[in-house]
């Protein structure tokens, strides 16, 4: 599959952060963990990675398709995991293991370059964002400055140390917390192009209608926005914790 059809897809599934007016930032680093840690707590974390398998299904709206599509979600672990829409009889998947993975369209695979998937971490689930991951040698946690000084959410910023195979850092995940519930409201990830570097895409997730589903508190509802243009609404019908699926589910090669 062309290199097009795999930013479309990214474009195609994207979700929302578009910069908040009511951001607050803290100069303590101790304060900034603090706050992740709080937000680990209410989403059912309790300071530890996600362990359990997880299975989603439900429907895709996008603006740029006349029909609405089905939508369905398989995790593992935060990276590895595979989403799969199916629409008009054509279906589209996309399966990311560690840095490997592929794209699966009307039958044909094509295999994703690591450059493509290096450090990526599913972002449809709070859970298995940075704030599953507080205690990684890897990471580093900082904020962003305020816009306003009347602040509603808290915006954190994750870097991982790591560098690509061009020799890059991963560019960083912006995580939006509400002040009040301390749910994560919205996740941006930047994703850059292999061909050229310097190009960055900003995708961005905004998650609501949080659920109760076994130990944690999941978001039901999931806007996907490019460039700050949105793409798709996602909205699930159900969950499954302790799924059935196994590592061989996401076998790449």
């Amino acid at each position: 599959m062309a290199r097009f059809s795999y930013c479309s897809f990214l474009l195609f599934i994207s979700l929302a952060v578009s910069a908040s007016a009511q951001v607050s930032s803290f100069q303590n680093p101790s304060e900034t963990l603090q706050i992740a840690l709080r937000s680990a707590a209410v989403l059912g974390l309790s300071g530890r990675s996600v362990a359990v398998p997880i299975s989603a299904i439900g429907q895709i709206h996008s603006a740029d398709q006349a029909s609405d599509g089905s939508f369905s979600l398989d995790i593992l672990g935060p990276r590895t995991f595979r989403t799969t829409i199916i629409r008009d009889n054509a279906s589209y998947t996309y399966v990311v293991n560690n840095d490997d993975g592929y794209v699966l369209y009307r039958g044909k695979k094509q295999y994703l370059a690591s450059d493509h998937v290096f450090g990526e971490r599913c972002p449809y689930f709070p859970i298995y964002s940075f704030l599953g991951e507080l205690n990684a040698l890897d990471l580093r946690l900082s904020t962003i400055a305020p816009v306003s000084q009347h602040h509603s959410s808290y915006l954190l910023r994750a870097t991982y140390i790591a560098l690509d195979s061009r020799g890059l850092v991963s560019p960083p995940t912006e995580i939006e917390i509400d002040a009040q519930t301390f749910l994560p409201s919205r996740l941006r990830t930047h994703i850059r192009s292999d061909t050229h570097p310097e190009i960055v895409t900003t995708v961005e997730y905004s998650y609501s209608d949080y659920r109760q589903e076994g130990s944690f508190l999941l978001p039901h509802q999931i806007e996907v926005r490019a460039q700050g243009k949105l793409q798709s609404t996602i909205t699930i019908q159900s969950i499954q914790v302790n799924s059935t699926i196994s590592a061989a589910d996401f076998r790449v090669r």
